[in-house]
């Protein structure tokens, strides 16, 4: 049996892949904190991953589909080697070949990679340019809600 590379992708992390049920992941993976309307989405729920995978936060839409995961590990990297703590400027090299854009809201700054499939990874931003989050999900929808300041709702 393969293990799991412990990565975070533009699918998502582990056993925790965008799509997947809450149902599905709770006897499955293993879930943390489990709540409903948290993170001012009152309609969704979230959760966190277990073990390894306990600093990936997950959200889950009314109908019970993963839509979201959120990278805050500082050991889970992505597959083309991008960490917390990354700075922007390393992304920009790391992901040369690949679709990205910075955008800005305020004085926030975050740097957008989109894949092929559509979907994508927001590398948040600090104000010295470093990684402190990452998010996996549509790509579209990502830099609208940034953009939009909508909480990933």
């Amino acid at each position: 049996m393969p293990s799991t590379l412990i990565e975070f992708t533009v699918d998502g992390a582990g056993p925790y892949e965008l799509g997947a049920t809450l149902a599905t992941l709770q006897s499955t993976a293993g879930l943390d904190e489990v709540q409903t309307g948290g993170g001012g989405c009152p309609q969704n729920a979230t959760a966190r991953g277990t073990g390894i995978w306990k600093d990936i936060r997950l959200s889950f839409r009314k109908d019970g589909k993963l839509y979201l995961a959120i990278n805050r590990s500082p050991s889970i990297p992505t597959p083309s080697g991008a960490w917390l703590g990354t700075t922007l400027a390393q992304l920009r090299s790391i992901y040369a070949g690949v679709a990205g854009q910075v955008l800005t809201k305020g004085a926030a700054t975050a740097y957008l990679v989109t894949t092929l499939s559509g979907r994508g990874i927001l590398f948040d931003l600090d104000a010295q340019k470093k990684v402190i989050s990452m998010v996996a999900g549509d790509a579209d929808y990502l830099r609208s809600s940034y953009l939009g300041g909508t909480n990933f709702c």
